[in-house]
């Protein structure tokens, strides 16, 4: 949001390759590669192309564990994490306060439903083909209580069932120029200890 009101919309383009219960990898682009994560079940490495670092830390066993343990210890989220778990959006239909269905919609020359659901915090709106496999087309996400009520759509295309991935596809293979960091784990505001006033740390 910029001053008068005035909203932009940036735009980057995510790669996703899943393999469950223990395999991601996720690229996310702008003009050009600016972000890697790769999980392979055992640790998750974090490449930033843009910058020339990476991390690397051990990881648990599935996927769901991982997305849990990296928010929650490292204060980490991936793109489009709510598609990587075995339980996409965890059932977040059924907990919404209303919804509504607005019928047949063209996306991307695909013919989609068209439904919409509203929380307490959040509006989102959903776009799924109409066919044997219903897949996600496009996702509108509203933050109501954010100032500005900021905006996250994003386009689906490229859905792939059939190819099978191989396992060096997740594994991240050190590139020379790339210097690896330590991925610090977050502490949470509320037990950020206090610096003694007569040792004040620096």
């Amino acid at each position: 949001m910029l001053k008068n009101d005035i909203k932009i919309q940036f735009a980057k383009t995510v790669k996703l390759n899943l393999r469950r219960p223990d395999h991601f990898r996720a690229t996310v682009t702008t003009t050009q590669p600016v972000r890697t994560f790769f999980y392979n079940g055992k640790t998750v490495t974090l490449v930033d192309q843009s910058s020339g670092f990476f991390g690397t830390t051990a990881a648990p066993a599935t996927i769901d564990k991982t997305l849990s343990k990296m928010e929650q210890t490292y204060g980490l989220t991936f793109p489009l994490d709510d598609l990587l778990r075995s339980n996409p959006f965890d059932g977040s239909s059924n907990k919404a306060q209303s919804g509504q269905y607005f019928g047949i919609e063209m996306i991307q020359g695909k013919t989609c439903h068209h439904l919409a659901f509203q929380h307490e915090q959040l509006d989102w709106q959903a776009w799924v083909e109409d066919g044997p496999v219903p897949v996600l087309r496009k996702l509108i996400m509203t933050r109501k209580l954010e100032p500005g009520s900021p905006q996250y759509m994003a386009l689906f295309s490229s859905w792939d069932f059939t190819t099978e991935l191989p396992d060096y596809l997740f594994n991240f293979d050190e590139t020379p120029g790339l210097r690896r960091i330590d991925i610090i784990e977050s502490v949470p505001e509320k037990s950020a200890p206090h610096p003694h006033p007569k040792h004040t740390q620096h």
